[in-house]
């Protein structure tokens, strides 16, 4: 029995003699996104970027399948690269839609709004579609960041919604005392040292901190609101960092329809003009580094390394450590054991 193919490649010769590659993606077939070598990922990326004149119809496919976390160097560089290329594809003529895959538990509000605003501005801006296409879940602000979908798809068992605020901070104070380390400060205003692992909030404080953690939860909330065309009154039911699978999202109005990719992919095609026959190009993003590109990171990775090293030789693990370190923006881990 045929089967048709995944993906078909041609070749058009150009003005100046030489020939070009034109590819065409069936969507008409459940396919793995996943790099597979030489004439996978990685080969489609090398002939977009070095002949996206040849393609006049792309699609930007944009993965996020991590913590959307603004706690340390690493994570804003990460974040800050996203917007980068979320510029570079509102910059790029080629792109008719945008695609964007969501595997992400959520993490910093900040952090998220930032995302939000930008994929809002390339909406708005460009107007440019955007189809959500989310994985295994899309929580918090993972699913925050997909509100500007003109189309958001969820798959049958996906972890949706968590659309809510929770906050606090650690309390060392009596570790302190254990250890007999004294702590001085010098602060300026009331609030100053709101934040502060030394003390637990005071009342006024905590009254500070309680807003705050409100004014995010009326922020979420209603551009939920207003994205999905829900009331008040329903919005108050489904938030509250309630968690419904894809199948309820749907149910509820948090999400269109149950679909997998190559659903997501015909709907950014729909949605961005490109003829149902037509040839079109997927460009990846973010982008696959260049070898000098991972050698820096190897090199400039360094410290890091040696800090690993030192853990490592203390007798703790390695894995054990990152896992602690997901409390500072998250609430709920999965098991895990730590020896010390």
């Amino acid at each position: 029995m045929s089967r048709e193919p995944l993906a078909k490649l041609e070749y058009t010769k150009g003005e100046d003699g030489m020939l070009y590659p034109n590819l065409q993606i069936s969507v008409n077939k459940e396919y793995d996104l996943r790099p597979t070598g030489m004439f996978g990922r990685r080969w489609k990326d090398y002939m977009m970027s070095k002949y996206p004149q040849r393609l006049s119809e792309l699609i930007a496919l944009g993965q996020i399948n991590e913590l959307i976390a603004k706690v340390d160097e690493e994570a804003e560089a990460k974040k800050e690269t996203l917007i980068q290329q979320l510029d570079e594809i509102a910059n790029n003529k080629y792109v008719k839609a945008l695609l964007l895959r969501i595997n992400s538990p959520g993490g910093s509000y900040t952090a998220s709004a930032e995302i939000w605003n930008v994929l809002s501005r390339l909406k708005e801006n460009r107007k440019l579609p955007i189809v959500v296409s989310m994985g295994d879940y899309a929580a918090s602000g993972g699913y925050f960041i997909a509100l500007p979908g003109d189309k958001i798809l969820a798959e049958a068992s996906t972890v949706t919604g968590s659309i809510g605020v929770l906050g606090g901070k650690m309390v060392l104070a009596g570790l302190w005392d254990k250890l007999e380390i004294n702590w001085g400060e010098v602060k300026f205003g009331d609030n100053a040292g709101i934040l502060s692992a030394n003390h637990k909030f005071s009342e006024r404080e905590k009254e500070v901190f309680n807003r705050s953690l409100d004014n995010v939860y009326r922020d979420f909330t209603a551009k939920v609101a207003v994205a999905r065309n829900i009331s008040p009154e329903k919005m108050d039911k489904l938030a509250r960092g309630r968690v419904w699978t894809g199948i309820q999202a749907v149910e509820n109005g948090l999400a269109d329809e149950i679909g997998g990719i190559d659903r997501a992919v015909a709907y950014a095609k729909q949605l961005g003009g490109i003829p149902p026959k037509s040839r079109f190009g997927i460009a990846y993003y973010p982008k696959a580094k260049t070898l000098q590109e991972k050698i820096a990171e190897l090199v400039g990775g360094g410290p890091k390394i040696s800090v690993n090293k030192v853990i490592n030789q203390m007798g703790l693990d390695i894995e054990s450590v990152n896992m602690l370190k997901r409390l500072q923006y998250e609430t709920v881990l999965p098991p895990f054991k730590l020896d010390l």
